[in-house]
């Protein structure tokens, strides 16, 4: 897994690819749990952009972070998946509760309600 990171606006902007699997999470939450944690980071934009799959385990631990966010007052995004994973997020109806995004522009202005 590549995973990386920018912070504009005081949100943190993640980037990573291919997947988010079981064989990968705790990576992934290695980094992401950091910037929920950072007193200074006011959101979570995850920019699935290059990312072809994500299994149960990575959903599991979408759902976590979003929870831990809300526990720190924090906003959760995600934005420029792929219709696969789209699909799968409606089917879990967790686009109720995690915001979707086609682009990082339309979720920054989320950012900014």
């Amino acid at each position: 897994m590549e995973i990386y990171h920018r912070i504009t606006d005081q949100i943190a902007v993640v980037f990573f690819e291919p997947r988010l699997s079981m064989d990968e999470v705790d990576e992934f939450k290695a980094h992401v749990l950091p910037l929920i944690e950072n007193l200074e980071i006011m959101g979570l934009l995850l920019d699935l952009s290059n990312v072809e799959f994500i299994d149960s385990s990575g959903f599991g631990t979408l759902i976590s972070i979003f929870k831990k966010l809300q526990q720190n007052k924090k906003k959760l995004a995600l934005c420029q998946m792929n219709e696969e994973v789209r699909e799968i997020f409606k089917i879990l109806s967790l686009d109720r509760k995690i915001r979707l995004f086609t682009s990082e522009e339309e979720a920054m202005k989320y950012f900014q309600e």
